[in-house]
């Protein structure tokens, strides 16, 4: 009997140590799967923590929660222990698991559909953190309990991807721009005298900034604007004021897609004089005339919405009658993207 114990004692000793291996083999692959995990979710992109995993740039890969397949992400750049991916399908959670998609998983019905994605919402409904919300909202989410620079490190990594579309992409603009002028004028007087005129005027315009790329687009601009000279010659002094409505459309270009945007713009205006004064020109045939402009500024895009303009601009009106104008404006502003 004491022989049978120590037998069976023995074997037990024997496969004790077989089945520690066998369990250690069996969740090594799980453990080094789930290795990369998701750190950051905003909008439609994620940051994934690597850790120990092969992620590589140009590969999709499984969102997975609890061995559920949730969301498609497709990773755009791998640096410092990071990857950043956009989302091609599905949703995404931080905390969750990254998985390999393999070429014949990605045609199966493994990868997660419309349908999954809602009933996986319904089921993990109360289990969503704020920080999904946020990401809804354009905010940035984290772990929790995380150190404080490398999530504005991750931040930063979001935000540079994000640069380009911020206020210099397509899209709408709105602004407004307060201007001031050096008006110059070349005329001959009563004698035939040539007389050189020159003055100052302020302006005030509405301008709304279609973008048709990064860098191209137009700008249309409604206003008001101040044309005053005044000159003199051996007949006497002469002075001109005239206050014009102003419509101006142009092309701009933009030299960068940053946050500093400088640009170039050409365009034409029509100006119809509001009222108008003058002892040296016809003054009932002072009517509209046109405009060619060209200048050159810059949009300082403050934030997502809200931009400053800073614009130098020359403005020449065709000559008619042996007279000559021109005018230099300095424009600043700002306004909002829509």
């Amino acid at each position: 009997m004491r022989s049978m114990k120590s037998v069976l004692h023995f074997t037990r000793l024997s496969v004790l140590p077989a089945v520690l291996v066998l369990v250690f083999v069996m969740f090594l692959p799980f453990s080094s799967a789930q290795a990369a995990r998701i750190t950051k979710v905003k909008g439609k992109k994620v940051l994934v923590d690597i850790e120990n995993s092969d992620i590589q740039e140009g590969q999709k890969y499984f969102v997975v929660v609890d061995g559920k397949k949730i969301a498609v992400i497709l990773v755009s750049q791998v640096k410092n222990g990071r990857a950043l991916a956009d989302i091609t399908k599905g949703h995404a959670e931080v905390d969750a698991g990254v998985e390999p998609v393999k070429k014949s998983a990605a045609k199966s019905d493994d990868a997660p559909k419309a349908g999954d994605d809602n009933a996986a919402a319904d089921g993990d409904a109360a289990s969503k953190s704020e920080g999904d919300k946020a990401a809804g909202e354009g905010q940035d989410t984290s772990s929790g309990g995380g150190d404080k620079e490398a999530s504005s490190n991750d931040d930063m990594v979001l935000k540079k991807k994000e640069s380009a579309k911020k206020g210099s992409g397509p899209g709408l603009s709105v602004g407004v721009l307060l201007g001031y002028a050096m008006d110059s004028q070349t005329l001959p007087d009563p004698n035939g005298a040539s007389v050189a005129m020159t003055g100052s005027g302020y302006s005030l315009k509405a301008v709304i900034d279609y973008g048709f790329t990064p860098r191209i687009g137009v700008i249309a601009r409604l206003g008001v604007e101040q044309f005053n000279l005044t000159g003199s010659s051996t007949l006497g002094s002469w002075t001109t004021s005239i206050t014009y409505l102003t419509t101006d459309a142009l092309l701009r270009f933009n030299f960068t897609t940053s946050k500093f945007v400088p640009f170039f713009e050409l365009g034409l205006g029509v100006h119809y004089p509001l009222s108008k004064s003058s002892n040296i020109l016809n003054v009932p045939q002072i009517s509209a005339t046109t405009v060619l402009f060209g200048g050159l500024g810059f949009n300082y895009n403050m934030s997502k919405k809200t931009f400053l303009t800073l614009l130098a601009e020359y403005g020449y009106f065709p000559p008619s009658n042996n007279i000559s104008t021109s005018l230099i404006t300095f424009r600043a502003g700002g306004g909002m993207h829509f």
